[in-house]
């Protein structure tokens, strides 16, 4: 069984700047509601994170989507 997953972050609400970033190893810790993370160089308040899952021809990847506010 593959631990690999995608994450979709998505600033400010804005679906036009999401940055998808592929976890091939599972290594990459899920962000917890109201917790505050960096990315591109900025501080970001995780305001939701939801999962969905994909099928693949070889496995099934959860696609992470965060949701983040500047903090």
């Amino acid at each position: 069984m593959s631990s690999a997953r995608h994450f979709v972050y998505r600033y400010n609400g804005n679906a036009d700047a999401d940055d998808v970033e592929f976890d091939g190893n599972g290594e990459v810790p899920i962000p917890k509601q109201n917790s505050v993370i960096s990315r591109k160089g900025l501080r970001w308040r995780v305001t939701s994170v939801q999962v969905e899952a994909t099928e693949t021809a070889s496995a099934a990847l959860p696609i992470f989507r965060v949701f983040l506010q500047r903090a």
